[in-house]
């Protein structure tokens, strides 16, 4: 099958699968109706997608005396025919009112990327509920329409959904726990045992991204770090540990793509 002919099959698939979505499967929010994360986890099942981390991303910075952390995700959902797309999600604590957790934020960008990711799949162009600001007003139910699909694969699509999302879930919360643990490990002294198997690790991570030359790993030091690595300086064991995570998150992205 042509790369044209897929797509449309893939549009066409779209209109089907939107016929069978259920009330709980919407949100309506300030009059308009947006799908929510359980129906982009059906739509995802029904086209047999697979997901990727392809990219995720933490920031801190501080605007007019507060702090404001940031989650950015990229992320790839992949057909068995080969076809796939890519988008990104942002969440930030600024958001908010009510102040929100790492796990929750980290999960928030996670999942705007993934609905996006899939609405550029299907064509559809559709926001999720999950883009919309949370202060939402739910309307009337939204009636259920008549669909030909056979209810047991209907069912066999939520069993995917529900998959799916703890996937996700499960991913997100791992990345808000890696980058607590390297929080509460700024005031920890490192014994010199430890500091020479954390370098020694550093040293072969650096060789896995191609960084042989002793100028290609200052710079990437620096540039991870944020301040310039000269020769013979010591790392605090706060920079050695934020190097070594940054690291293997690098090499595991290598390996990734």
């Amino acid at each position: 099958m042509q790369q044209e002919e897929k797509w449309k099959s893939r549009y066409e698939k779209w209109k089907s699968i939107k016929a069978v979505l259920q009330d709980k499967d919407f949100e309506r929010i300030n009059g308009s109706t947006y799908i929510n994360r359980h129906g982009w986890f059906k739509i995802a099942s029904f086209f047999n997608l697979s997901f990727e981390i392809k990219e995720a991303e933490r920031k801190e910075t501080s605007f007019g005396g507060r702090n404001k952390i940031i989650w950015r995700y990229r992320v790839r959902v992949s057909s068995p025919d080969n076809l796939y797309s890519e988008a990104e999600g942002v969440a930030s604590s600024d958001e908010f009112t009510v102040e929100k957790s790492e796990n929750f934020l980290s999960h928030l960008a996670q999942m705007r990327a993934f609905t996006r990711a899939i609405s550029f799949f299907t064509g559809s162009g559709e926001f999720s509920s999950e883009e919309i600001d949370s202060g939402m007003t739910i309307d009337e139910p939204r009636r259920i329409q008549q669909t030909e699909i056979d209810q047991e694969v209907v069912e066999k699509w939520e069993e995917n959904e529900i998959k799916l999302q703890k996937e996700m879930i499960n991913y997100s919360e791992a990345v808000s726990e890696e980058e607590s643990e390297v929080e509460a490990i700024k005031d920890v002294k490192l014994p010199p045992t430890k500091r020479s198997e954390i370098f020694n690790q550093v040293r072969e991570l650096m060789t896995s991204l191609g960084l042989k030359t002793p100028e290609e790993r200052k710079k990437y030091a620096s540039e991870v770090l944020g301040k310039d690595v000269g020769r013979g300086m010591t790392l605090s064991d706060t920079d050695l540990i934020a190097l070594l995570n940054r690291l293997k998150n690098d090499v595991a992205k290598k390996k990734v793509a």
